[in-house]
């Protein structure tokens, strides 16, 4: 394979397990196939190499010691949600984490000689389970599949802040009433709903395109924003502009997330 071949089709990918054999392993599979691999020992090693390099993929061992790969990727969800001030024991390590990843989503697929682990890792926020001993096409294959066809180095910046802009044929659907999305980014939405409207007591819907005939589904929101609209006041309501962050969503919603953000762009 050309260099110019690499550079097209290459990604970068960190390793996390404890295990030297499986460092080797790792990486004379991944970078015989045009792959850069860097290794990291821990869940905490690893979040502190992503606070400092940018990776197209995770491939994350789940028992290690001084940090897990489940603990390590329920961290990292969190930062990227928006959520790392309930990262209680690592502090400063959220909020560099946050500052650079928020509104971003790395894949994270766990490897284990464990099948019983896969829904456990999927609601920690993995993309997918792999199995030890490897079969390594499958390895090859989870990065074709969840790896976009970009560089790792100008993609987090690239990504970082976008929100997309809603039109007006998405809504955010709750207990039979909607609001009006505004925009719409990995990370969360902003949205517009009459404060005269019963406020619900749980954030808890799903989000349509009715142009496109899609949808995100069962999702839970964390409102962080609440904002009077004045122009759009009248003398029985005022229009509030709502931002909120997707709630730890599972596996299949960052999955829907993803391909709904994908046909927006």
């Amino acid at each position: 394979m050309g260099q110019d071949a690499l550079a097209n089709t290459g990604k970068k990918i960190l390793v996390v397990d404890d295990e030297p054999l499986i460092h080797d392993l790792l990486s004379t599979i991944l970078e015989r196939h045009g792959h850069a691999v860097e290794i990291a020992n821990n869940g905490l090693e690893a979040l502190h190499i992503l606070v400092e390099k940018n990776f197209d993929m995770v491939l994350m061992d789940i028992r290690m010691p001084v940090m897990d790969g489940l603990t390590a990727t329920q961290v990292l969800r969190k930062c990227e949600a928006g959520d790392h001030s309930s990262v209680e024991e690592y502090p400063e390590l959220a909020q560099s984490l946050h500052s650079l990843r928020k509104g971003t989503r790395i894949p994270v697929v766990a490897v284990t000689a464990n099948l019983d682990f896969r829904e456990t890792v999927l609601q920690a926020g993995m993309d997918e389970l792999i199995l030890k001993p490897f079969n390594f096409e499958h390895i090859l294959s989870a990065i074709k599949q969840y790896c976009p066809n970009q560089e790792a180095g100008r993609n987090v910046e690239r990504r970082k802040h976008i929100r997309h802009s809603a039109g007006d044929d998405i809504l955010f659907i709750y207990n039979g009433s909607h609001c009006k999305v505004l925009n719409i980014s990995y990370g969360g939405l902003a949205m517009q709903y009459k404060n005269q409207d019963a406020k619900p007591v749980d954030w808890r819907g799903n989000v349509l395109d009715k142009a496109r005939n899609m949808s995100i589904e069962r999702l839970r929101l964390k409102v962080v924003r609440r904002e009077d609209v004045p122009l759009h006041k009248t003398a029985d309501a005022a229009i509030l502009t709502i931002g909120a962050m997707f709630d730890h969503p599972d596996a299949g919603q960052q999955g829907q997330i993803r391909r709904f953000l994908e046909e927006m762009s």
